[in-house]
């Protein structure tokens, strides 16, 4: 039934699209989410007294669903942390990116690597968390590592290998002296992640749902000679045996691999199945900075839950709205195709205002106000809420479409980056929805940031719905079923 037709000319700049309530293409969303890294830190240093009423107002700002960014789903960065004993790492880290690692070497050998670990590390992003779980303990909880513990590194930092080489203890770049130590590596790896992630928990009162071992290990810019972040490249081989071993130890749900490039993704999870061992991830996680696969990936990725874990408008270039913009058709291009079931952005606050979803001078400050992109993502999380379906609106690249599971609401959003208004046309609004309906809509323009618009709850004689829709603007449209 799906038209998929565009009339794209000057005289009449026509977008057809299909909502077909009743193919579900993503039948129970999970929720939108971001990393705590590396504002988390920033955030924690900041304000050292818990009872701060900061906290109160920025678990708002994050979490509600109405005056917030709806987000439900927030990832803790379970540090490395630098080197100690090397003037490697001392002042080589950006702002809120050198985060204290959970445990310090006692010995090494090629049977074991003995760790002394510290049951307190990590105070300021903990003190993040522990404000956010506290008031909203219903928000999913995802342990993720950006490198292992300097120890465990070829090249003694948790800022990447040599030239980008891949960097785990042991793994294939190692050197003829460090290989024997690979495989004590491994399962000291393993025993350090569930132990950061039982501290978490501890201190959290909230449990672990998802624990991810990686980040982006498919980078050949984790360097340490210039990179200013925790990174680390590992082979699939390793990947696979760090899965595995973490498998037979802990009944975490493991999630991998955190691919900054969706091609890469796709790639791990085939190697994944030639080794017969999909059955170590739980939960397949990719970033969308670059790839095209996601037909691919969401195909191999068979019935395994998929989360789309981090995003950001990475070599992206424009105007700060210009990025917001195409940030929001990515949303909907990521949705459509990959079919995820949650959709994560990088971080909330940063200091490039392209990159974050608050103003962070401000927000710092307590005066929480969102940027272009903040508010275009609002368009999304605030209407799209945890249980709703994703449902097909005919694979139009900027339209997305959701219907909570009672049946009773419909949201649409619509994405028009071009620089001329398009006419939409909704085809199966009375047919697969039904009528009569109430309307609510907003819309982003250049001029006005998520405004109130009110939209005639009218149809036209085919049973569709038809609006303008502005150049260089986002409009969300809810039909509520009377």
């Amino acid at each position: 039934m799906g038209l998929g037709h565009i009339q794209n000319s000057l005289a009449q700049s026509v977008i057809e699209a299909s909502i077909e309530v009743h193919k579900k293409i993503v039948p129970n969303w999970t929720g939108w989410g971001t990393s705590l890294c590396w504002w988390a830190k920033q955030v924690g240093d900041t304000y050292p007294n818990p009872n701060d009423p900061y906290y109160q107002a920025l678990t708002d700002k994050l979490y509600h669903p109405k005056t917030g960014l709806g987000l439900t789903i927030f990832r803790y960065n379970i540090g490395g942390g630098a080197n100690p004993a090397s003037a490697l790492d001392s002042g080589r880290f950006r702002a809120g990116g050198e985060i204290e690692g959970w445990a310090t070497l006692v010995s090494k050998s090629t049977s074991a690597i003995e760790m002394h670990f510290k049951p307190h590390a990590d105070e300021p992003q903990m003190r993040v968390l522990k404000a956010i779980t506290s008031r909203h303990p219903d928000i999913i909880l995802e342990a993720f590592s950006n490198a292992p513990p300097y120890f465990l590194t070829n090249s003694g930092s948790v800022r990447g290998g040599v030239n980008g080489a891949y960097n785990f203890l042991g793994d294939e770049a190692a050197s003829v002296a460090d290989k024997p130590y690979y495989k004590a590596a491994v399962d000291a790896f393993a025993t350090y992640l569930i132990y950061a992630s039982k501290q978490i928990e501890a201190r959290s009162g909230h449990v672990v749902n998802y624990l991810e071992p990686f980040n982006e290990p498919d980078g050949n810019w984790w360097k340490v000679e210039k990179s200013t972040q925790e990174g680390c490249a590992l082979s699939h081989a390793t990947q696979k045996d760090i899965l595995a071993r973490l498998k037979a130890s802990t009944s975490y749900p493991l999630a991998a691999n955190d691919a900054n490039n969706i091609d890469q993704a796709a790639a791990f999870m085939h190697y994944m199945q030639s080794q017969q061992s999909l059955q170590l991830v739980d939960k397949v996680n990719t970033h969308s900075y670059f790839g095209t696969q996601r037909t691919e990936l969401a195909k191999v990725t068979a019935q395994k839950p998929l989360w789309q874990s981090e995003s950001g408008p990475l070599q992206v270039s424009g105007s700060v709205y210009d990025v917001a913009l195409k940030m929001a058709s990515r949303i909907t291009t990521d949705i459509t195709h990959l079919k995820p079931n949650a959709w994560l952005m990088w971080q909330v606050l940063d200091n490039s205002e392209q990159w974050c979803s608050f103003k962070q001078k401000e927000a710092m400050q307590g005066n929480f106000l969102l940027t272009p992109w903040g508010t275009m993502f609002c368009h999304f999380s605030r209407f799209i809420r945890p249980g709703d379906a994703i449902v097909d609106s005919g694979s139009r690249e900027n339209i997305l479409a959701s219907v909570n599971a009672e049946g009773t609401t419909l949201t649409v959003v619509v994405v028009n980056p071009d620089m001329k208004p398009h006419t939409i046309r909704l085809h199966h609004i009375q047919e697969s929805f039904g009528k009569p309906f109430q309307i609510e809509g907003y819309k982003t323009t250049p001029k006005v940031s998520m405004q109130y618009h009110d939209y005639p709850d009218t149809l036209t004689k085919d049973g569709s719905y038809q609006l303008s829709v502005e150049p260089q603007s986002v409009v969300t449209l809810q039909f509520f079923r009377k």
